[in-house]
């Protein structure tokens, strides 16, 4: 998935275990395109079956994740943006889910 790929050469998780917060990420920057367009969505679901199945993920993660895609409203929703291709800043890319302490 070459979305997928650009969002994580520019922001990398640099374990498995930043992966899950990577597609919370991804899925909250392009939750209106794969919402749009089935095609996609069903490409990123085949990626997170994929990384379940190499044991990146849990499937609550997979769960979760979807669930964020789901809840994206395409109109009156606030993006950050800090560049000119419209990408999130590093200040928005790899937030802790709700209720994940850091460690």
């Amino acid at each position: 998935m070459h979305e997928w790929n650009v969002f994580v050469h520019r922001f990398k998780p640099y374990a498995d275990r930043d992966v899950p917060a990577a597609l919370a990420a991804f899925a909250k920057y392009r939750g209106d395109a794969l919402r749009a367009d089935p095609a996609l969505r069903r490409m990123f679901v085949l990626h997170l079956v994929n990384q379940w199945d190499f044991g990146v993920v849990e499937p609550d993660v997979i769960d979760a994740t979807l669930k964020i895609v789901d809840a994206q409203i395409s109109e009156g929703k606030e993006k950050t943006r800090d560049d000119a291709d419209g990408s999130p800043g590093p200040g928005g890319m790899l937030a802790l889910p709700a209720g994940v302490a850091a460690n």
